[in-house]
C-alpha cells in the first residue's frame, strides 16, 4: 500500500507541474491572444523572421504544441505557406528547450519552495484588481510558481520510489544496448503523446536522472523520443484539414523523426562531446540536469541548423507524403484542440472547422448551378447525390461546432475571444440554415423534373443568375471568419462586397416578380411552372436574407465593439 502511495505522490507532483505550466501558458496566451496571431502573420514572410518568431513565441508560451496548432491553422486558411511554416517549426524546436534549462538550473536548489512562495506573495494582490489583464498576469505568475512547487515535490518523490525498488524495471533501459535505446525512445514518444507535453516529460526525465534512477544515456534517449511525441498535436489538428495544413504537420513530424533517426547512431559520441564540454580540466560543471538540458539544446540546434540550411529534402518528403494539387474532399468535422491550449488558440481550431462549413455551403451552391444547367439526367442525379451528402455533413459540422463553442464559452476567456465565439455560433447557425434552404431548393427542382413541369429558358436563366450572385456573396463572406479579426477598413470592404452581391440578387428577384406576372398573364408558361418558379425564387430570396443577417451580426459584434473601445 505504501508503494502505491509513493507512486501516486510522484504522479501528483508531475500533475501539479503540468497544471502550473497550463495555467501559465494559458494566461500568457490570453494576454497576447490576437496580438500573437497578428504577429505570426506579419513576421513569417522571411525564413529568418519565421525562425525567430517560432523560437521567441515557444520560449515565452512554453508550448511548442501551441505554435504547431497556429501553423496548421494558418496554413489551412492560406496565411502561411509551407516554407514559412517550416522555418516557424524549426524555431519552435529550439524555443522548447527553455523548459529543460529552467528545470535543470533549479532542480539542484535546496528548496524550490523558497523560489515559489515569494512569487505567490507577489501574484496574490494582482488577482484582486478589477482590470482583467492585471488578473491574468497574476494567474501567469501563479502558474509559474506552481511549476516550481511541482518540481520540488517531484524532486522529493524520487528517493522514496528508488528506496522502495519501484524503479527497478528501468534498469533494462540503462544497460545501453540497441533494444534498451529503442525502448527508451518509445517510452519518450508514448509518454509525450499521453501527457501532450514534451516539457513535462523533460521535467520528469531530469528529475529521475538527478535522483539516480536513470542514466544520462537513457535520459537522452527518452528526450529524443519526446521530440517525436510532441508532433502528435499538429498531426491531430491536421487530420481533417486541407492539403497544405496536413503538409505542415508532416513537416513537423519529419523534422523531428528524421533528426532523431540521424542522431541515434551517434548518440554515444554526442554524449561524450557534451561531457567533454562540461568537464574542462577534468572538473564536471553542473549536474546531470544541466548535462541533459545541454544535450537537448545541442540536438535541436544541430537539427535546425542542418535542415535550415538544406530545407528541400524535408519539404520534398512532406509533399510526397501528402500528394496532390486538387481541392481536398470534405470530411467529417473534428475540432481537435489540445487541453494544453488556451481558449484563444482553441478558437483557431473552431474557425478552421467553421471555414470548412462555409466551403461546404459554397460547394453546394456550385453543385446546384451545375445541376440547373445540366441536360444529362445521370449527371444531374450525381450532382443531387453530392448535394445530399454535403447537407448531411453540414448537420454534423453544426452540432460539433456548437457543442465545442458552448463548452469554450463556459470557460475563462477574454472579451475579444468571447466576441469570436459569439460570431462563430451565429456563423454556424446561419450557414446551416443556408444549406437547408439549398437542399429544399434542390428537392423542388427534382420534383419539377419528376412531374414534368417545364421551365422556359428565361426562367432557368433568371434562377441561375440569382443563385450565381448569392454564391459570390457567400464567397465574399469567407474572410470575415479568418484566424485574425479584420481591421475596420478591411472588414468594411468585405462587407461592402457582400452587400453588393446581395443587392444584385435582390434586383434579379424583383425583375423575376415583375416578369413572372407579365409572362403568366400572357400564358408563356403553365400555372404549375409559374408556382414552382416563384417558390424557387422565394427560397433564393430567403438565402439572401440569411447571408444579410450574418453580415449584420458581424458588424454588430465586431464593428460596434471597436467603436465603443
Amino acid at each position: 500500500m505504501s508503494n502505491l502511495v509513493e507512486v501516486l505522490n510522484l504522479l501528483g507532483a508531475l500533475a501539479l507541474f503540468i497544471y502550473g505550466m497550463v495555467v501559465m501558458s494559458g494566461s500568457i496566451q490570453r494576454l497576447t491572444g490576437s496580438r500573437m496571431r497578428r504577429a505570426v502573420g506579419r513576421v513569417t514572410r522571411k525564413p529568418e523572421r519565421a525562425y525567430l518568431a517560432g523560437l521567441t513565441l515557444t520560449g515565452v508560451l512554453q508550448s511548442s504544441s501551441a505554435i504547431s496548432v497556429i501553423a496548421v491553422s494558418f496554413a489551412q486558411v492560406g496565411l502561411l505557406r509551407l516554407s514559412e511554416a517550416y522555418f516557424l517549426m524549426l524555431g519552435a524546436n529550439v524555443g522548447t528547450t527553455v523548459t529543460a534549462w529552467l528545470v535543470a538550473l533549479t532542480i539542484s536548489k535546496p528548496s524550490l519552495g523558497g523560489l515559489a512562495l515569494p512569487l505567490l506573495a507577489f501574484a496574490l494582490p494582482l488577482m484582486f484588481f478589477k482590470r482583467r489583464r492585471t488578473r491574468t498576469l497574476g494567474e501567469a505568475i501563479i502558474g509559474f510558481s506552481l511549476m516550481f512547487v511541482g518540481l520540488g515535490l517531484l524532486k522529493e518523490g524520487v528517493p522514496p520510489i528508488t528506496e522502495a525498488g519501484l524503479a527497478g524495471f528501468l534498469d533494462f533501459f540503462n544497460v545501453g544496448g540497441i533494444g534498451s535505446i529503442l525502448g527508451a525512445v518509445l517510452i519518450g514518444i508514448l509518454t509525450t503523446i499521453a501527457l501532450q507535453s514534451s516539457s513535462a516529460v523533460m521535467a520528469l526525465v531530469i528529475t529521475l536522472a538527478a535522483g539516480g534512477v536513470v542514466t544520462e544515456f537513457t535520459g537522452a534517449a527518452v528526450i529524443l523520443g519526446a521530440n517525436i511525441g510532441t508532433t502528435s498535436t499538429a498531426i491531430l489538428a491536421s487530420l481533417v484539414a486541407g492539403r497544405e495544413a496536413r503538409r505542415v504537420a508532416a513537416v513537423h513530424f519529419l523534422l523531428n523523426a528524421v533528426g532523431v533517426a540521424l542522431f541515434l547512431p551517434l548518440l554515444q559520441p554526442v554524449l561524450d562531446l557534451v561531457r567533454w564540454f562540461l568537464e574542462p580540466g577534468g572538473v564536471f560543471l553542473g549536474g546531470i540536469g544541466v548535462f541533459l538540458a545541454l544535450f537537448h539544446t545541442l540536438f535541436n540546434v544541430i537539427v535546425t541548423g542542418v535542415f535550415g540550411l538544406f530545407p528541400k529534402p524535408i519539404l520534398w518528403m512532406a509533399r510526397k507524403l501528402v500528394p496532390g494539387e486538387g481541392v481536398r474532399d470534405f470530411r467529417s468535422p473534428l475540432v481537435a484542440a489540445s487541453a494544453m491550449d488556451a481558449p484563444e488558440l482553441q478558437v483557431l481550431e473552431a474557425q478552421r472547422e467553421a471555414e470548412h462549413h462555409h466551403e461546404l455551403g459554397v460547394k453546394m451552391m456550385g453543385e446546384l448551378e451545375t445541376m440547373m444547367a445540366q441536360v444529362d439526367p445521370t449527371k444531374r442525379d450525381r450532382s443531387s447525390d453530392r448535394v445530399g451528402e454535403l447537407r448531411s455533413l453540414s448537420g454534423r459540422y453544426e452540432s460539433e461546432l456548437k457543442a465545442f463553442l458552448e463548452r469554450l464559452a463556459r470557460g475563462k476567456i477574454s472579451g475579444a475571444t468571447y466576441r469570436q465565439v459569439q460570431f462563430l455560433l451565429e456563423w454556424s447557425t446561419e450557414i446551416s440554415q443556408v444549406v437547408e434552404l439549398l437542399h429544399v431548393f434542390m428537392e423542388v427542382q427534382i420534383d419539377r423534373e419528376r412531374n414534368e413541369v417545364f421551365f422556359a429558358p428565361k426562367q432557368r436563366t433568371r434562377l441561375v443568375s440569382m443563385l450565381g450572385e448569392l454564391t459570390l456573396g457567400m464567397e465574399a463572406m469567407g474572410p470575415l471568419n479568418g484566424p485574425t479579426v479584420l481591421g475596420r477598413k478591411s472588414a468594411r470592404d468585405h462587407l461592402n462586397q457582400v452587400e453588393l452581391h446581395l443587392s444584385s440578387a435582390n434586383v434579379i428577384r424583383e425583375q423575376m416578380r415583375t416578369k413572372h406576372l407579365e409572362d403568366a398573364r400572357k400564358g408563356r408558361y403553365s400555372v404549375e411552372s409559374g408556382m414552382t418558379f416563384n417558390e424557387m425564387g422565394n427560397l433564393l430570396e430567403e438565402i439572401g436574407l440569411r447571408l444579410g443577417i450574418l453580415a449584420s451580426k458581424y458588424e454588430e459584434i465586431f464593428m460596434a465593439s471597436s467603436l465603443k473601445r
